[in-house]
């Protein structure tokens, strides 16, 4: 499936598991917007690469035999698309983590409940 037009309907899964790929979407607000629309309770969002005080980090690499682009997100600016898409965050997991002075990187895992509207 494309995970920006995901077909299938409104809180189709109770849970929905986006499981390290969203570093590889361009237009990956729209799949946390698809991953919110069809969960009915929960969404995690696994292995997602941020950053620490700085921006976005867009690189280009060779990943499984293609070129790919590999985003680290702003892990603020991250966690206010979550909750813009009505996902609030229960809990976070750090895989890895390195700061220096305030700058850094981490690999995390996101549980969030879908607020109800």
């Amino acid at each position: 499936e494309d995970a920006t037009a995901l077909k299938y309907g409104d809180n189709a899964f109770d849970i929905v598991i986006s499981g390290c790929c969203l570093l590889h979407i361009p237009e990956y607000e729209a799949a946390v917007a698809e991953t919110a629309r069809v969960a009915c309770r929960y969404a995690i969002f696994h292995r997602t690469p941020v950053v620490l005080g700085q921006p976005n980090v867009y690189y280009r690499k060779q990943a499984y035999g293609v070129e790919t682009v590999e985003i680290h997100f702003n892990e603020p600016q991250f966690l206010k698309l979550l909750d813009r898409q009505g996902l609030e965050l229960i809990a976070n997991y750090t895989l890895d983590e390195f700061v220096q002075d305030g700058v850094g990187s981490a690999n995390r895992t996101y549980v969030c409940k879908k607020i109800d509207s």
